[in-house]
């Protein structure tokens, strides 16, 4: 996926190809993917269900997980045995061999050590300083983090002070369905529910969109809306799980093959995909 030469004044529009697919575990309410070394790691929310785990990038198999066990207070010097109830997990992103895993209402961000998935530090209070005061997504460049709280605002946040240092409102055109392509595009207008989080190498972020089947381009560089994936249809044969909640919700990019992996809450699946204009734009080229 190529960084647009110029801000185009109608983004794009995608269509993901699977190119192959891997299970997934479908007791897992996936909240945030990512790759690093080509190893994947994959945070599963829910109160009393919430894990961070790593993933077998080929098959899909649990290797190591933690259940927020340590996360929770101990009971006279004593760690509970039972997974922390208290917190929701959401988006992760790997930052200098740390896992950085943000939580829903209780706002604060868990530090993990990479390796082992141990519980190496809680930040609380993180979020307090987030609108919403609700962790949603995260992912870095190495050298700042970006952080949604389910509104259309995108916080920069230094990694040291752990400190929002700007807040990037996500505005654009909403996508237009294949029907109406020649239709005079409307108004830009805020992008609400930003949820989980893929910083590409050449700036551009990807953003799910909580409850959409479609996942947001943004150039982080130009600092304007650069396409639409769509995913519509990915989740064709198990649509049914959608009465649990089940949606489009987690992106990967592996650097070391290239792939953009794809997956959502409860699927039974994870896609490798590649992409193909399903709508062109003003300005795109290549």
């Amino acid at each position: 996926l190529a960084a647009p030469a110029k801000c185009p004044r109608v983004a794009p529009v995608f269509r993901p190809v699977p190119v192959r697919s891997i299970s997934h575990d479908t007791a897992s309410f996936l909240q945030g993917l990512v790759f690093h070394d080509h190893v994947l790691y994959e945070a599963a929310g829910l109160y009393g269900k919430s894990s961070l785990r790593v993933v077998h990038a080929l098959n899909g198999s649990v290797l190591r997980r933690n259940d927020l066990r340590g996360a929770e207070p101990s009971i006279f010097g004593a760690a509970l045995s039972r997974p922390a109830a208290r917190y929701f997990a959401e988006g992760i992103t790997y930052w200098r061999g740390k896992l950085l895993m943000l939580t829903w209402k209780s706002g604060s961000l868990l530090e993990f050590d990479a390796f082992t998935l141990t519980l190496v530090r809680e930040h609380t209070h993180f979020a307090d300083q987030l609108d919403r005061r609700e962790g949603w997504g995260i992912t870095n460049d190495d050298n700042w983090l970006y952080v949604t709280d389910g509104s259309h605002k995108l916080y920069k946040v230094d990694p040291e002070s752990l400190r929002v240092v700007e807040k990037i409102p996500i505005v654009g055109t909403r996508p237009l369905s294949t029907r109406l392509a020649r239709s005079r595009p409307g108004a830009p207008t805020e992008l609400t529910r930003l949820n989980e989080l893929e910083l590409l190498p050449n700036g551009l972020l990807l953003f799910n969109i909580w409850l959409s089947d479609y996942v947001g381009v943004y150039d982080l560089r130009k600092r304007c809306l650069a396409g639409w994936i769509n995913g519509t249809g990915l989740d064709a044969s198990f649509s049914k799980l959608r009465r649990r909640g089940a949606c489009l919700n987690g992106i990967a990019f592996d650097e070391t093959t290239g792939e953009l992996l794809i997956s959502g809450k409860l699927w039974p699946v994870m896609h490798a995909i590649w992409l193909e204009p399903q709508q062109a734009a003003d300005s795109w080229p290549g």
